[in-house]
């Protein structure tokens, strides 16, 4: 233990760096525009998403380099601007103060959140070993290679970072709101392992519990307990983050969920009260958040979609029956979200994009609905599956039992049954087969991962609803009983409830949480999953950076973890992904390599293209026995004429070609 705590001594600064980052932008920014108290902790983070997602296509578009400058200058023109207006139009971008009768319960919140930090902190630190150390997967290669892309070229834009998988260096369109945010923080730590690492766990242990704590506020202000509930129950779930964070591994979507509870809040603190009006800043505000959440993900744009489009359509109704009154600009902003979204999915899922995205149909159920049931409601969703849970967190099933009655007799909260049951039940439906509408799962790649890691956005809330009821309930039973002195009872509730909630899911958190992450951290030694790259070979690729010119190309499959010396050792290689468009000459080396001594098109090619080193290593990542056909020629080359060994590394060797010479 002691020597793990030594190594991660060295992911302190570059988790405060990351932390500074995602914060002070937002709160700069959000500030300018009018929010405070409340209003402004909502903000913070999801206008930091949009100002990095944003600033990095607005600098590429300039043509200048995706920094930390950029984000300042961005960052200060949009602060100006909130500035500039709010003086130009005081009446109608007031300062959004907090307002409510009810204080934000700021102490228990903090307390929650701390204890859920160390939760996903230690879990995290134990599963992956060392910060230096990557995520054995598919997606992981991409995004590793993406941030090096950034901090290399400065070219972050959302619209071209696609680039970064194809070997001919053809710009194509991905969300890049995550890849920009960890590649600044690369570009001051100087690793880009280390900085995906902490941002992963930053959004993990803070951002989510934070994110579900001020969401259960925005929703019951009342339950003063209820916010604690929520930032502890997000410490021990596991669907929602560390399933996301290791399977996959899909750090985009776990950053854009991550951000999906705080801009709920912001809606529904946007529009409160019984005489709803819309203050300018917080609308634009609310927009810009929601842009945010988009550039992180498409996907988490989808699922905030599912969830907030309840509340409107709550809204919408209580203003036509007259139980709320609102403006005419509440009531447009009202309707236009709601048609918009209609519009808005109806066109998506008849675009080309949209049929592109629904062809991902190809995946088969891998669960059975009377279990999986279960398995929703106590988060242990896909317990069949080796990266599923068979865990059950009685607790969280308790507080969501507690919560959906408690939302039934409250009728400002009954949107989030019906919010709750329509990511419920799109997750059964894809998880088992057996349930019509799988079709609209298409929409997340049909994958029952991405579609259960939404259901704990909702259902922490639920759940910690369901325990700040009944934590109240204790509260003034005790009162009336004045069994205990009026100073002492706050703290005794509150300790009471971290007492049943810390001791109920501990130990069960933990173990889960760090057995989900290690699942795709951990080296196998053999051909297969988690085989990519060994403790030894990542020794030897941060060597290649002193050991070979600056102007080094690497020619290797990536299933042999070549790909990996541009993320972690700066020096290019030929396939920086297991997929991407080739040129003819890339083509040709990955298929006919091995043909170096007799087809003098391989050295043409090699040549051409300034070529002059080849990893090898017999062990290497494979989701199938033919994944790696795609590079035939390059699977078994230790044995070939004209290779002289520079370095090596566990079962990895890297050669310099000297047969073209």
């Amino acid at each position: 233990m002691v020597e793990l705590f030594q190594v991660w001594l060295h992911a302190i600064i570059p988790f405060l760096v990351a932390a500074c980052i995602l914060t002070a932008p937002g709160l700069a920014v959000s500030w300018a525009w009018g929010a405070r108290g409340f209003g402004l902790a909502v903000a913070i983070f999801p206008i930091s998403a949009f100002l990095m997602g944003s600033g990095a296509i607005a600098a590429e578009f300039v043509h200048l380099p995706w920094s930390v400058w950029a984000l300042i200058v961005w960052s200060g023109i949009w602060f100006v601007s909130g500035w500039g207006i709010r003086r130009l139009l005081p009446h109608s971008f007031s300062v959004t103060e907090h307002g409510g009768h009810v204080k934000v319960p700021v102490k228990t919140i903090a307390i929650g959140v701390t204890l859920s930090a160390i939760v996903t902190i230690g879990a995290s630190a134990y599963a992956m070993k060392s910060p230096f150390r990557p995520a054995q997967t598919w997606d992981a290669v991409f995004h590793l290679n993406a941030v090096r892309h950034i901090v290399d070229t400065g070219l972050g834009s959302t619209l071209t970072l696609g680039a970064a998988a194809n070997s001919d260096g053809s710009p194509a369109f991905y969300p890049a709101g995550w890849h920009d945010f960890v590649a600044l923080v690369a570009s001051v730590c100087g690793d880009v392992v280390v900085a995906t690492n902490v941002v992963a766990i930053l959004i993990m242990a803070i951002v989510w519990p934070l994110g579900a704590a001020l969401l259960t506020y925005a929703i019951a202000p009342s339950l003063r307990f209820a916010p604690l509930a929520a930032a502890l129950l997000a410490g021990a779930s596991i669907a929602f983050p560390e399933r996301v964070a290791s399977y996959g591994t899909l750090w985009p979507l776990l950053y854009a969920y991550a951000l999906v509870p705080l801009v709920l809040a912001q809606l529904i603190w946007l529009l409160k009260g019984k005489n709803l009006s819309l203050d300018g800043g917080g609308l634009v505000l609310a927009l810009l958040s929601v842009a945010g959440v988009a550039i992180g993900h498409p996907q988490g744009l989808l699922v905030l979609v599912m969830l907030g489009i309840w509340r409107i359509l709550y809204l919408v109704i209580v203003v036509m029956v007259g139980q709320v009154r609102a403006t005419v600009g509440a009531q447009i902003a009202l309707w236009g979200v709601l048609l918009g979204t209609v519009g808005g999915v109806g066109a998506l899922w008849f675009s080309d994009l949209g049929r592109s995205v629904a062809s991902w149909t190809w995946r088969p159920p891998t669960a059975y609905l009377p279990g999986e049931i279960w398995g929703v409601l106590s988060d242990s969703q896909l317990g069949t599956q080796g990266y599923g849970n068979s865990n059950p967190n009685y607790v969280l099933f308790i507080g969501l039992c507690v919560g959906l009655i408690f939302c039934a007799t409250k009728t400002s909260r009954i949107w989030m049954i019906p919010a709750w049951g329509s990511v419920t039940y799109l997750y059964l439906a894809v998880s088992t087969g057996a349930l019509p509408g799988t079709a609209i799962g298409a929409l997340w790649y049909s994958d029952p991962v991405r579609i259960g890691a939404a259901v704990p956005l909702i259902a922490v809330p639920l759940a910690a609803l369901g325990w700040g009821e009944l934590a109240a309930k204790a509260f003034v039973s005790l009162e009336k009983s004045k069994r205990m002195s009026s100073t002492w009872l706050p703290p005794v509730t509150v300790g009471v409830l971290i007492f049943i909630i810390v001791c109920g899911t501990a130990g069960l958190s933990i173990r889960n949480a760090s057995s989900q992450l290690d699942i795709n951290y951990r080296y196998s030694g053999k051909t297969g999953l988690n085989a990519l790259v060994s403790d030894e070979e990542l020794d030897m690729l941060r060597r290649l950076s002193n050991e070979l010119p600056d102007d080094a190309v690497i020619l290797g499959t990536p299933h042999s973890g070549a790909a990996l010396a541009y993320a972690v050792g700066d020096i290019s290689v030929v396939f920086p992904h297991f997929q991407g468009s080739r040129s003819d000459d890339t083509n040709l080396l990955a298929n006919d390599f091995d043909m170096l001594g007799s087809d003098p098109r391989v050295c043409d090619a090699l040549v051409r293209n300034g070529i002059d080193y080849v990893y090898s290593d017999p062990i290497r990542y494979e989701l199938n026995p033919d994944n790696a056909m795609a590079y035939s020629g390059l699977n078994d080359i230790d044995s070939i004429d004209g290779l002289t060994p520079i370095d090596h590394g566990g079962t990895a060797t890297l050669y310099e070609i000297t047969a073209c010479r």
